[in-house]
C-alpha cells in the first residue's frame, strides 16, 4: 500500500516538473517593449513618444489585463482589458507585432493588436463604449466594448457589449427651416373716382335746353 502511495507522488511530482518550464516560458514570452515615435492612443489613454513595456498580467475567465509600464516597470500608464485571439497562419512571425486602428478626426493612432515574441496567441485591446463606436465606424468593422467610466477593479467582471458601425453612426442633424416671412404686398389702389366729363356735359346739355325753351316762349309772346 505504501509502494503505491509514493509511486503516485513520485509520478505526480515529475508531472509538475515537466510541465512548471513550459508554463513559465509562456508567462515571460507574454511581455514586450513598446517603443513609441508619435503619440498613441491605448485603451483611452494617450501615450507620448517614449520606450515602454507591455505585458499581460492576469487572464481570468478567458480574459486578460494589460498593462503598459515604463520600460523599467516601475510605473504603470495603462491597465487596460483585452481578450485573446488566435494568431492566424499569415501572422506568423517570431518578432513581436504591434497593429492599430487610423487615426479618428484629431484623436491618434489606437493599439488594436499585440502579438508577443514567439506566442500563438495575439491580445486585442478593447476600448471603452464611446471611444469603441468611432473606431468601429471608422474601421467599418464590429468590436467589442465594455461601459465609459469602468475602473481597474471593474476590468475583470465588466459587461462586454458587442459595436457595429451602424450603431455609432451620429444622430442626423436637424436642419431648421427657414422662417417664411410674407412679403409685405404694396395697399391695393382705390378705384379712380368717376370724371368729371360726363357732368360738365350734362349741364351743357341743360343750359342748351333752357336757352331754347326762353327762345320759344319769346316768339310766342311776340
Amino acid at each position: 500500500m505504501m509502494r503505491k502511495v509514493f509511486l503516485a507522488a513520485a509520478v505526480g511530482f515529475v508531472l509538475t516538473i515537466a510541465t512548471s518550464p513550459t508554463v513559465n516560458a509562456q508567462t515571460l514570452n507574454e511581455k514586450s517593449t513598446l517603443t513609441v515615435t508619435e503619440p498613441i492612443d491605448v485603451a483611452g489613454v494617450v501615450l507620448q513618444p517614449g520606450t515602454y513595456k507591455i505585458r499581460v498580467v492576469e487572464d481570468v475567465a478567458n480574459r486578460n489585463i494589460v498593462q503598459v509600464t515604463s520600460s523599467d516597470e516601475m510605473k504603470v500608464y495603462v491597465t487596460a482589458l483585452a481578450t485573446p485571439r488566435p494568431v492566424k497562419t499569415n501572422e506568423a512571425n517570431p518578432e513581436v507585432q504591434f497593429t492599430y486602428f487610423p487615426p479618428v478626426g484629431d484623436s491618434p493612432k489606437s493599439l488594436r493588436t499585440w502579438i508577443a515574441k514567439d506566442t500563438s496567441v495575439g491580445q486585442d485591446i478593447l476600448y471603452p463604449h464611446k471611444r469603441a463606436e468611432e473606431l468601429s465606424i471608422a474601421s467599418n468593422e464590429t468590436l467589442t466594448s465594455y461601459p465609459d467610466e469602468t475602473t481597474t477593479e471593474e476590468l475583470r467582471t465588466v459587461p462586454l457589449t458587442p459595436v457595429t458601425p451602424d450603431q455609432g453612426v451620429v444622430a442626423e442633424q436637424k436642419t431648421e427651416q427657414p422662417t417664411m416671412v410674407a412679403e409685405a404686398k404694396p395697399p391695393a389702389k382705390l378705384p379712380r373716382t368717376a370724371s368729371r366729363q360726363p357732368l360738365l356735359a350734362l349741364l351743357g346739355v341743360l343750359s342748351l335746353g333752357g336757352a331754347l325753351a326762353l327762345r320759344l316762349i319769346a316768339r310766342h309772346l311776340a
